[in-house]
């Protein structure tokens, strides 16, 4: 991203209330202190160039969760 990377767009969006559950990001330029925070935020990391088969993985698991918590309203 052109202003800051994906994990000081978490950072900053997490910092003012943002309550999205479900956060994935991709990169190629992976530190050690990006992948412990995105580790501590329950952050799903792939790694570019990422598995196609692996991003529809998490997607379908996003989706079962949310189907899930439908079904206990």
């Amino acid at each position: 991203m052109p202003v800051e990377t994906g994990i000081e767009f978490l950072k900053n969006r997490l910092k003012f209330g943002c309550k999205v559950k479900y956060r994935a990001l991709m990169s190629a330029d992976w530190t050690e202190d990006d992948l412990q925070y995105a580790e501590e935020i329950d952050c799903k990391v792939f790694h570019k160039p990422f598995d196609l088969d692996e991003l529809l993985d998490w997607l379908e698991y996003c989706r079962k969760q949310i189907d899930q918590n439908k079904e206990l309203l």
